[in-house]
């Protein structure tokens, strides 16, 4: 009976330890490799972390209640007016910038001024300046807090430890942290300012495009074919707003099917890409006019305007809102991933997007499979489903007598999963879809392959006599998997596989 074990001699990984299996952490001065699992006999002696909660650190907890004082105090000094609308347009200008290329030009600002305008509705403007000069210090401040905020938020989620020691700390950062920023890179999840090669981002744009049909947002269209449509840029922004546990919690709206339906009517009745500040009786009146409505309009205000929990989307002002369409349109798309079609509530996953996903999978394999091809490999151009087992791709090479099975896996680390707490159990051990179940899978399917080679002869059209060729089995991953091999399984990228394997 197989059991599902964290066990390192059965695998390899640049990115866990092959003592312990624990996470791998890299010394950021030297580039060393660190193993911070206490039990383990590879941990250096004498290290110690400094401890990031409030009881650990005082001192630090202190400086942040400060500087958020001194934040506020500066906000009070401010028109109400003037300062809503300066951070509403700042951020409005980052969503123009993002849906045109799709690269947000600073997602630190455009995560401070939601974070902003949020704090608004608690502590509000009450002052009479109408200062740009001192509008843009706000939002220069509010960035700052909450760059150390989430940089907090990193630290207890163990994406990087704090080395205690004689003057300025040092840091370790997850190793397998890299590649975690690759994949947010090919979905554009980076600064503009930090892109230095184009090419890094949207790496698999070709393969989502082939299951993305072209429909409009006019009146009359059924809106959720516009936005399954735009299906990966609802996954970018579930990923976007994902980054740190505390945005992940800002963006965590109580959304249903009527919600998105409700702005998208606001969106709609909007005539230009002008920003708009709209007195609240006449939005109430717009609202109450739409159909089948779940929630009451004080309800739907406290979710996406009044909060202080959650980022408003319109902003308020006293009686009045902001609203414009970018805006809207930007978090309607983000919703869409939110809701069960069949139900109301909020799910966090959309069966439309669900499958989406699975189409695009398929994709993805016909793209694996014909790259193969121009690799001089020949073989069944659909999955060979025999008995029990079903493989994706089974390829030869009668030039290096080498046959290829290929299960390919197109699927992203999940957002919760970008923490050291959870991270290698739910990409290794996850009992459904970890990598070391999908490679006892694949192990299985190698086994079976090989005890029945009269099974795949005719299917693979063999020149030779079977005992002549070297079978290779891979799980192959859109991104660098966190292990490499599971005993005779080798896990590899897509990439990799076919610049090295074959």
């Amino acid at each position: 009976m197989w059991s599902l074990t964290n066990n390192p001699s059965d695998y390899d990984s640049e990115y866990l330890c092959k003592d312990c299996g624990s996470l791998l952490y890299v010394k950021v001065e030297d580039g060393l490799d660190i193993c911070v699992n206490r039990n383990c006999r590879k941990f250096p002696q004498g290290l110690e972390f400094y401890d990031p909660t409030e009881s650990g650190s005082p001192q630090l907890y202190r400086e942040l209640d400060a500087a958020r004082t001194g934040l506020l105090l500066n906000i009070k000094r401010c028109d109400p007016h003037e300062l809503a609308l300066y951070a509403y347009e700042k951020r409005r200008a980052l969503i123009a910038f993002a849906l045109k290329p799709g690269v947000m030009l600073s997602l630190p600002d455009f995560f401070a001024l939601g974070e902003l305008l949020m704090v608004f509705n608690s502590e509000p403007p009450s002052g009479h300046e109408k200062d740009g000069a001192l509008s843009e210090s706000i939002c220069q401040q509010a960035k700052k807090l909450t760059e150390e905020l989430n940089f907090i938020d990193d630290l207890k989620e163990g994406r990087y430890f704090w080395i205690k020691g004689s003057g300025k700390p040092k840091m370790l950062v997850m190793k397998y942290l890299n590649v975690i920023r690759d994949m947010q890179k090919s979905y554009g999840l980076t600064s503009s300012a930090s892109i230095k090669d184009i090419s890094d981002l949207f790496k698999f744009q070709d393969i989502q495009e082939l299951v993305t049909k072209d429909v409009e947002l006019l009146p009359g269209v059924d809106h959720a074919d516009f936005l399954d449509s735009m299906w990966p840029y609802v996954l970018t922004l579930r990923y976007a707003f994902a980054l740190n546990y505390r945005t992940a919690k800002h963006y965590s709206y109580e959304c249903d099917v009527t919600d998105v339906a409700a702005l998208l009517s606001f969106f709609l009745s909007i005539p230009n890409n002008n920003t708009l500040i709209v007195p609240i009786s006449n939005a109430k009146r717009h609202y109450t006019a739409q159909p089948k409505a779940i929630k009451s309009f004080e309800d739907f205000l406290n979710e996406y305007v009044s909060s202080d929990e959650n980022v408003p989307i319109m902003a308020r002002i006293g009686d009045r809102i902001i609203m414009d369409r970018l805006t809207l349109l930007f978090f309607i798309i983000y919703l869409h991933g939110h809701y069960e079609v069949s139900g109301a509530k909020r799910t966090g996953g959309s069966p439309r997007i669900h499958k989406k996903k699975e189409e695009t999978g398929r994709a993805f394999e016909h793209h694996l499979r014909s790259k193969i091809a121009e690799h001089g490999y020949e073989g069944p151009n659909e999955p060979v489903e025999v008995k029990i087992f079903e493989y994706d791709i089974i390829k030869v090479s009668e030039t290096k007598k080498r046959i290829v099975l290929v299960d390919a896996k197109f699927r992203d680390p999940s957002p919760s999963s970008i923490s050291a707490h959870t991270l290698v159990q739910q990409e290794l051990l996850d009992p459904s879809q970890g990598l070391l179940v999908e490679a006892k899978r694949q192990s299985d399917r190698l086994k079976f392959f090989n005890d029945n080679p009269e099974v795949f002869r005719e299917c693979l059209n063999l020149k030779a006599d079977w005992q002549e060729y070297e079978v290779r089995a891979y799980v192959i991953t859109k991104h660098v998997p966190l292990i490499s091999r599971y005993k005779d399984i080798k896990i590899v990228s897509a990439s990799d596989l076919l610049r090295s394997e074959l």
